[in-house]
Parts: C-alpha cells; structure tokens; sequence
C-alpha cells in the first residue's frame, strides 16, 4: 500500500505538470477505486489522450463505451477507439 500511494504520488506530480504518461499511468492506478476515481481517470485518460497518448484513447473508449465515471457516448467511444487503432493499439 505504501508503495502503492508513493507510486501515485509521483504519477500525480508529473501529470499535474502535463506529461502524457504521467497523466495515463495515474488514471490507470484510480481506474480501480471509488465512483470520484472513476471521473478522475476519465479525466486523466482524456489529457493524456488529447496529447497522443494511444494507450489512454483506448482507456477513454472503454470509459465511454461502458459509461464508467463518465456519461455513456457512443460516438465519442468510437472516436477515441479510432485514434488508438491509428497509433497501432489493438
């Protein structure tokens, strides 16, 4: 838990400063939590989508698709599933 919370510091501190990889990795580590995790790793996954990230498009469309800590969107998860198979995530 310990290194788990120190983990999700750093994440936070090098998201809140605008890396990519920082801002998918932190919602990856709230994606399992609470109903306010859930609109926090939407929030996360769209920055870091938005910047190029692939592999948080592809969180984002699951999001969307599922209505997971985000209103369900069907033409925005096939938006964000387009970009992600365009940088080549399956």
């Amino acid at each position: 838990a310990q290194d788990n919370n120190e983990a999700k510091s750093w994440f936070r501190k090098a998201a809140e400063r605008g890396d990519p990889a920082g801002q998918y990795n932190l919602g990856q580590m709230l994606a399992d939590g609470s109903a306010g995790d859930q609109r926090e790793t939407a929030k996360w996954y769209r920055a870091a989508a938005e910047q190029g990230h692939p592999r948080a498009a592809l969180g984002l469309a699951h999001l969307y698709s599922q209505g997971v800590g985000i209103a369900p969107d069907p033409v925005e998860a096939y938006f964000w599933y387009g970009v992600a198979a365009r940088s080549g995530v399956e």
